[in-house]
Formats: structure tokens, C-alpha cells, sequence
């Protein structure tokens, strides 16, 4: 999926390149698009029926502060830092706005979906890195620029998360990940409790306590 994404996005980059001048945005059709599609997975899943980790409330908090932080952040420091693109379209090349709106996602997509199979993680972040690839290789941005966007997506996404269980404690998490997380099973005489923790970039890992 990620060479599909870096192959067809520098086809259409290409193309571009062919018929006109840079348009000073640094765009390729594709990733424009694709960029938004982790942060949607969990939303389009919940939409549908499928078990997540939070609750709607919470997960509307919990994304919709890490996205304002993301977003904040990418832009302050793209109008604070002067770099310019390797293209030369224009001097708003750190950090990768791209970078930052795909790891963002990917790692909403682990948050939500961890507990249940770490292939949702793997699915996510691979496919964050193919975006954050081909920006590089389209000549959009320079390695650093994807790095420190990579970073403020996933920092930014902690620390949303993070705020809604300060506000939320233990209320507002999905019926079938409590049931997931906190079996407690009896066997002879011993109380055995299930508990987990959570993994900014891979999801949940599973700890017991006997």
C-alpha cells in the first residue's frame, strides 16, 4: 500500500511538473487525500458498528484535541521557521504537514483498535510512512521536515488522549474493550485481574496482575 501511495502519487506529481509551473503548495493529488485517511478509520469504523476503544464522547475529545494541537503546532512553526522546499515552491517546508495529519491518524487508529489486533497498528503506520516517504521523494520536503511532523502527530495524539482520561477517568470507553481488558477469572481460589496499558505508537499491551 505504501509503494502504491509514493508510485501513483509521483506519476501524478510528475504529470503536474509536465504541464505546469510548481503551484507554491507543495501537493500531490493523491497524498492529499490519502493524508487524512487514518484519522478517518476510526470515525468511519465507529460509524458502522465496530467496537473501539472509546465511546463516541470521548473519542470526539480525545481527537478532536489532538487534531487542534496538531494543527496549531504544524502551523505556528511553519510560519515561525523559514524553510524552504527542496522544489523551491515555496519557504513553508517544516514540518510536514502531511507527516503530521498521517501519524496523527495512525496513531488514533492504535489507540482505538490496538487492544484488539496489532495489525490495525502495523496497517496504520505503514501506511503514514508511504506518505511521509513520498513527500520526501517528490521533493516536497526534506527527511527532517516528515521526522518532526511524524513526532508532533503522535506527541500531539498522546496528549489528546491523555486529556480525555483526565476528564473522563474510567467512564466513556467502549463496552467490548472493558469486557477486553478487564476479565477476572477465578482459578482455584485466586483472583487473577487483566489490565493494560497503552503504547503511544503500537496500541495495547496486555499485563497481569495475579
Amino acid at each position: 500500500m505504501a509503494a502504491i501511495i509514493v508510485a501513483c502519487s509521483n506519476i501524478v506529481g510528475q504529470s503536474r511538473m509536465d504541464r505546469m509551473a510548481p503551484s507554491g503548495h507543495g501537493s500531490d493529488k493523491v497524498a492529499d487525500i490519502v493524508e487524512y485517511a487514518p484519522a478517518a478509520f476510526p470515525l468511519a469504523m465507529k460509524i458502522i458498528g465496530s467496537p473501539t476503544r472509546s465511546a463516541w464522547g470521548r473519542m470526539v475529545v480525545s481527537q478532536g484535541v489532538s487534531t487542534a494541537l496538531m494543527v496549531s503546532t504544524v502551523f505556528t512553526l511553519k510560519h515561525l521557521v523559514s524553510s524552504q522546499r527542496p522544489d523551491r515552491s515555496d519557504c513553508r517546508s517544516f514540518p510536514s504537514g502531511h507527516s503530521a495529519w498521517a501519524f496523527m491518524g495512525a496513531a488514533m487508529v492504535a489507540k482505538e483498535f490496538g487492544w484488539k489486533s496489532p495489525w490495525y497498528s502495523v496497517g496504520a503506520y505503514t501506511l503514514a510512512t508511504g506518505i511521509a516517504v513520498q513527500r520526501v521523494v517528490a521533493r516536497h520536503h526534506k527527511p527532517v521536515d516528515v521526522a518532526v511532523g511524524a513526532v508532533i502527530g503522535i506527541a500531539m495524539t498522546e496528549i489528546g488522549y491523555r486529556f480525555a482520561d483526565m476528564i473522563y477517568g474510567d467512564g466513556g470507553l467502549g463496552e467490548e474493550y472493558m469486557l477486553h481488558i478487564s476479565p477476572v477469572l477465578l482459578q482455584d481460589g485466586v483472583q487473577i485481574n487483566a489490565t493494560s496499558t497503552f503504547n503511544p505508537v503500537l496500541g495495547v499491551t496486555m499485563s497481569y496482575d495475579f
